[in-house]
């Protein structure tokens, strides 16, 4: 496992514990296209933003349309070429907010 990899699952672990009680607080991971396509079966999730880190890392929130469920994994490729993804956070509730514009209007 990579560096990266490695770092992504600490910063994964350390998020999940800081957020969740004990009990709640496990690190899944697993390669991308499955873990995507299980938030979708499960929860019809789809994903509605992505940046990249610093590091290389792409980060990923995934909601269903009404925003009932969200959840947000980090993806990085691993020495085998394969892409493995982290789930750092989850939950409801989602709102998607409006930009307010500010400055003159052109």
């Amino acid at each position: 496992m990579s560096k990266l990899i490695s770092s992504i699952i600490v910063a994964g672990a350390v998020l999940l514990t800081a957020s969740a009680t004990q009990a709640q607080a496990q690190t899944v991971c697993a390669a991308r296209d499955g873990l995507v396509a299980q938030l979708d079966k499960k929860y019809q999730e789809t994903p509605q933003a992505i940046g990249v880190t610093g590091s290389g890392g792409l980060v990923e929130l995934l909601a269903n349309k009404d925003g009932t469920t969200w959840t947000i994994i980090v993806s990085a490729v691993a020495s085998n070429g394969e892409i493995h993804s982290c789930l750092l956070a989850s939950g409801k509730d989602w709102n998607v907010l409006t930009p307010i514009l500010t400055g003159p209007v052109i």
